[in-house]
C-alpha cells in the first residue's frame, strides 16, 4: 500500500474512533454530527489543494510551489522536486548547445 493510501485510511479510522467515542458519550446524532462534519471539511480541504495545485499548474512559467500539510505537502514537495530536476536537465541541454554553438564558430571555414 502506498503512502497516499495508508495516510488516507488512517485519516478515516481516526474519524470513526471519534466518531464511535462520541456515540458513547453522547449519542448517535451527535457522533453522525461528528462524522458529516469532519468528512465535509476533508473535503473541503482537498477542494481548495487541488485548486491551488490546478493554479500551480496553470501557471505560464515555474512559481513558487506552495506548502501544505499532510499528503497535500508530500504532492507540493514531489512536484518541487520533479521541476528541479527538469530545470537543471534543461540547463545542461543548454549548455551544451551553446557549446555546441561555439565550437562550431571557432571551426575554420573551408575555401
Amino acid at each position: 500500500m502506498n503512502v497516499i493510501w495508508a495516510r488516507s485510511v488512517a485519516i478515516l479510522i481516526s474519524l470513526v474512533v471519534v466518531a464511535v467515542g462520541v456515540y458513547f458519550l453522547a449519542g448517535g446524532i451527535p457522533a453522525l454530527l461528528v462524522m458529516t462534519t469532519a468528512l465535509v471539511c476533508l473535503v473541503a480541504f482537498h477542494l481548495f489543494q487541488i485548486n491551488r495545485l490546478w493554479k500551480v499548474l496553470d501557471a505560464p512559467a515555474y512559481g513558487e510551489i506552495p506548502s501544505a500539510l499532510g499528503l497535500w505537502g508530500e504532492v507540493y514537495y514531489r512536484l518541487h522536486r520533479l521541476v528541479k530536476r527538469w530545470r537543471l536537465q534543461v540547463l545542461q541541454v543548454e549548455q551544451q548547445h551553446t557549446r555546441f554553438i561555439q565550437a562550431i564558430q571557432l571551426r575554420p571555414t573551408a575555401c
